[in-house]
């Protein structure tokens, strides 16, 4: 094991390993804000033409911030784009459309079912207690 205590420069630009790093670790965040939109029926309320965070919050009876910051993340890692102020689709977001023929919205919904997130947590937490325990190969 590494104990070095030599820290990353702030000045360190970012790299593809760094940035995937980051992705990986907060893919939770990801695949829940994917859930949250997916529910609400957001792509849907964008359609053909663009949106202000405002009409999509009005559309879906949500807060613009909160909505704002959901839509933030997942542009971050291309599904949706934020562009002169209002939001766009790609060609990720258009698959969360309920008219889109290869739709993955009822998909991404269920998946995000309190029943799934709990299976997860638990095997989340064997797999830790697993790789922590010698001779332990439950998963």
């Amino acid at each position: 094991m590494n104990t070095s205590t030599v820290s990353p420069s702030a000045a360190t630009p970012p790299s593809p390993a760094n940035i995937q790093l980051m992705q990986l670790t907060t893919a939770c965040w990801t695949s829940r804000c994917l859930h949250v939109i997916a529910e609400l029926g957001i792509a849907d309320a964008i359609g053909d033409q663009s949106q202000s965070t405002e009409a999509l919050a009005k559309a879906t009876a949500t807060q613009p911030q909160a909505l704002y910051r959901v839509l933030r993340l997942l542009a971050s890692v291309g599904i949706f784009e934020w562009k002169d102020e209002t939001w766009h689709h790609t060609e990720a977001s258009r698959f969360l459309r309920s008219d889109h023929p290869g739709s993955l919205r009822d998909y991404v919904r269920m998946l995000g079912l309190p029943v799934f997130w709990s299976i997860r947590c638990v095997r989340a937490n064997l797999l830790l207690q697993s790789a922590t325990q010698k001779g332990s190969s439950d998963i």
